[in-house]
């Protein structure tokens, strides 16, 4: 299998340069140092995009606007256009699809999820035993420090129980009467809805606009099977990553180092590469829904199906509710923080 990774060279920023210099902006961004951003004052304080000349001043992207401003006192910084990045993406996409039947769009507006990791900070945190450089979404720590974040669940579930239907799925959402159907059948009726579940594995979602079901189409994910094998690996490591195209698997969880007194491991596969285990598994289970994909499109679609949905007292929550890659501690906090919302106002 062959594969082609296709990167337009400072995509944002050439294209914002074009439209700039077309409009009759005198000076061609490209050739001075300058960048595009998001808006520090709404946290998404990153560089997009820079040009060659910024990048020779040690800018890179993903980094700070503080600390990119340190590096290159001169630095020009442009807001990002996002509907003229998807014009030209788009036409991108055209004429690539005319070579290859199979291509994937992503984006990097996740970039501020990842942590700063120069070569002065990582050492400084190798010698040291302390974390350095800019600090990533998933950063705080939310899980108990005794029992693990599995406590949490079982807590929860003694609270709430006799108000948790198990064993049947949700198929259907009616924005228009505030309820959802199950594959049994069965309605149920809120005032206000919270939605856990990935949007598109709703069979209908009565009430929503025809871009938006279209759009909700567009989301993507990845599927992953997880095999236990019983044998013991010695090793203090909890997860292990594996770059080896020869094997099916490419990450594995070590269960004996995450919780005492357990057994054996897991093996991470993608649904593509299941094929490739030679033997048959002792015990695996397929998850459709592992991961959101962070395609180009998916920050406007998420924008807009939730501001609709919320109007009409429906909220998206979590991984799937909101398509984005949180770890479950944080959407716990989430949630808290949602209910005192919808509840309190």
């Amino acid at each position: 299998m062959t594969i082609l990774h296709i990167d337009a060279n400072s995509a944002y920023l050439s294209w914002t340069a074009v439209k700039m210099l077309e409009e009759g902006y005198e000076t061609d961004i490209r050739e001075i140092p300058s960048a595009i951003a998001g808006d520090p004052k709404n946290r998404h304080g990153i560089i997009l995009a820079k040009s060659i000349p910024a990048k020779k001043q040690g800018v890179r992207t993903g980094e700070s606007l503080f600390e990119a401003r340190r590096k290159c006192p001169g630095l020009q910084v442009f807001p990002h256009d996002f509907p003229l990045y998807m014009s030209f993406s788009d036409e991108m996409y055209r004429i690539i699809s005319e070579y290859s039947p199979v291509i994937q769009r992503y984006g990097i507006y996740w970039l501020d999820k990842l942590p700063d990791v120069s070569f002065e900070d990582t050492l400084r945190s190798c010698l040291t035993h302390k974390a350095y450089g800019q600090q990533p979404g998933h950063a705080s720590f939310y899980y108990p420090k005794k029992y693990g974040y599995g406590e949490l669940w079982l807590r929860m579930a003694q609270e709430i129980e006799g108000h948790v239907k198990y064993g049947t799925d949700v198929i259907e959402l009616d924005l228009n009467h505030s309820r959802i159907r199950m594959a049994d059948g069965e309605y149920c009726e809120a005032e206000k809805i919270v939605t856990t579940i990935p949007w598109n594995s709703y069979q209908h979602i009565t009430g929503l606009p025809e871009d938006l079901h279209l759009a909700v189409k567009r989301l993507k994910h990845s599927s992953i099977e997880t095999r236990y094998v019983g044998d013991t690996l010695q090793t203090d490591a909890q997860w292990l990553y594996i770059p080896d195209e020869q094997k099916p698997y490419h990450r594995i969880l070590i269960r004996h180092n995450f919780c005492q007194g357990s057994r054996g491991f897991w093996l991470e596969t993608r649904k593509e590469r299941v094929d490739m285990y030679p033997d048959e598994a002792q015990f695996c289970y397929m998850n459709e829904y592992a991961y959101p994909l962070n395609t180009i499109d998916k920050p406007q679609i998420m924008q807009q199906l939730l501001a609709f949905t919320s109007e009409r007292q429906v909220y998206g929550l979590g991984r799937w509710g909101e398509h984005c890659h949180y770890n479950s501690d944080v959407v716990v906090d989430l949630a808290m923080k949602l209910s005192e919302k919808i509840c309190h106002g």
